[in-house]
């Protein structure tokens, strides 16, 4: 009788951290909900945006994830937005081929595709990739309400441009 009691509380602790991990990141940070963001033109009016809106805007050097890759323009910081940390790259490359190969370096999804956009939202951390021909950004924050704000912010900013 012991036995069976103790089973039970394990299959029931199990089967409550499976949902606890999987079920209910789904239901709190619906992937679908985070706007697409509108590509920029150039990064000029990325830093534009990071000029007025952003603080305490911190350059973190060369992205490793450029390898070898060839950029026109690029930026890689980290920025407070709302009171929350985020960090933003986005790159203008020499070739799509290069775009897209940092893309899937850096999101973990290849595509072949023109543009593409992939979002991973997680207990404390949600991350939007995004490519456009030759053009790069990735943003990554902590607080899933703000990033989401953030975003919407950014796409007004540049205007209502075709959505990636």
């Amino acid at each position: 009788m012991r036995k069976n009691n103790k089973i039970s509380i394990i299959l029931l602790s199990v089967l409550f951290v499976a949902v606890f991990a999987f079920v209910v990141p789904l239901i709190v940070f619906p992937v679908r909900k985070i706007p697409q963001y509108e590509m920029y033109e150039t990064v000029a009016e990325v830093r534009a945006f990071l000029e007025t809106e952003a603080q305490d805007v911190t350059d973190e050097g060369s992205d490793p994830y450029l390898g070898s890759r060839e950029t026109s323009d690029s930026l890689n910081v980290s920025f407070t937005y709302g009171g929350k940390r985020f960090s933003l790259s986005a790159h203008v490359f020499v070739s799509a081929e290069d775009c897209r190969e940092y893309y899937a370096a850096k999101s973990g999804y290849a595509s072949d595709a023109e543009s593409n956009a992939t979002a991973n939202t997680y207990y404390f951390s949600a991350t939007y990739y995004a490519y456009d021909g030759s053009r790069s950004f990735c943003l990554t924050g902590s607080d899933y309400l703000m990033f989401t704000n953030l975003i919407s912010a950014m796409n007004e900013a540049q205007g209502g441009r075709e959505n990636v």
